[in-house]
């Protein structure tokens, strides 16, 4: 292997860059005032949804180095390209994808996205087209579209149709947004934070540094310091640790379990990079190994529907780097690579 990322902090850098995406996801209640199915079906990941979306009886995903925007039909394991004008050398606006990039997401059955310049997407039949007036990584959460608007990374609400209704905070709350009750949760790398959206002008709250993610009833936290994984309550207390080793910020999960790899010596191509583990979310039973890949895992994906996950890895670095993307079965019964139709 060629993946030479011998610290943490390079570690991370690579999953950024790699990923090319904001980090962003969806929402959910543990009052129950407002569930969005996206987050008990992990578009709560660690780059959600980024580089891949749950798009019902399929997923769509970028392939890179080509960053290329594939489909995958659930359950089958050849790939096909977004575009099927085999004219097309995907380039231009009268690409069907045009330039869809990353910030993948699902809201109420469509499907968005950003390009390049950060414009955001919408899929209209089988063309991607522009929302106008809309320009920054984005989150439909709790009937609301919040924007992290591009150049100020101020926060921004819309109404779902489009209207400007307020600047919830100039600080730099997160890459991805999401709601639990009155709360708007967001992570911007260094720490996970909340806002209170029944306040005006309320202050943003740092509920612990390291990397957050939520299923809507607990929070669980990677901490930055030696990569442990917690689970922790809603408000950010009662810190749980429910690894004894340390893990990669690539954890994901579904209704039932958490998926991880470890992240031994702080090392990305070190000793386990290429095992998937799950565990159930409330710690019993322990680690369950379920695939060893032959190369390091970057990114685990879990699905609404359907018993498997999709695991990208990476071998090589920077512009030599090249991705794999898996099917596993949850049970680990079954490691399918997949495959292009256009290869």
């Amino acid at each position: 292997m060629n993946l030479h990322l011998k610290t943490k902090a390079q570690a991370v850098i690579f999953i950024l860059i790699m990923t090319v995406v904001l980090l962003l996801t969806s929402c959910g209640n543990a009052e129950g005032e407002y569930i969005d199915t996206a987050i008990e079906s992990a578009n709560l990941q660690f780059l959600p949804p980024g580089e891949l979306v749950d798009a019902g009886d399929e997923i769509f995903f970028i392939r890179y180095p080509e960053c290329q925007l594939y489909r995958l039909k659930k359950g089958t394991f050849v790939a096909e390209h977004f575009c099927q004008d085999p004219t097309c050398l995907h380039v231009t606006e009268k690409c069907a994808v045009l330039g869809a990039r990353s910030n993948f997401e699902n809201y109420n059955g469509t499907i968005y996205a950003i390009d390049s310049s950060n414009q955001m997407l919408m899929l209209k039949d089988d063309h991607f087209v522009k929302v106008e007036g809309i320009k920054g990584g984005f989150t439909h959460t709790g009937g609301k579209l919040y924007v992290c608007e591009s150049g100020s990374n101020a926060t921004l609400a819309y109404s779902e149709n489009g209207k400007l209704e307020r600047v919830v905070t100039e600080e730099v709350l997160g890459y991805w947004r999401y709601q639990i009750g009155h709360y708007l949760y967001g992570n911007n790398g260094g720490a996970t934070n909340r806002i209170d959206l029944n306040k005006k002008d309320a202050e943003m709250e740092v509920l612990f540094e390291g990397w957050g993610y939520t299923d809507g009833t607990y929070l669980y936290q990677v901490d930055l310091k030696e990569s442990h994984l917690y689970r922790r309550d809603l408000d950010g207390t009662n810190p749980v640790r429910l690894l004894d080793e340390p893990v990669l910020t690539t954890v994901n999960f579904d209704k039932e379990y958490l998926y991880f790899r470890y992240f031994i010596d702080q090392n990305a191509a070190g000793e386990k990079c290429g095992e998937v583990y799950r565990m159930k979310k409330d710690g019993t039973g322990g680690p369950e190994l379920i695939t060893t890949l032959p190369e390091p895992v970057r990114n685990i994906y879990a699905v609404s529907e359907g018993d498997w996950i999709y695991v990208v890895t990476t071998e090589g670095y920077w512009q030599n780097a090249r991705e794999t993307l898996y099917a596993v079965r949850i049970d680990g019964s079954e490691t399918r690579e997949i495959t292009y139709s256009d290869d």
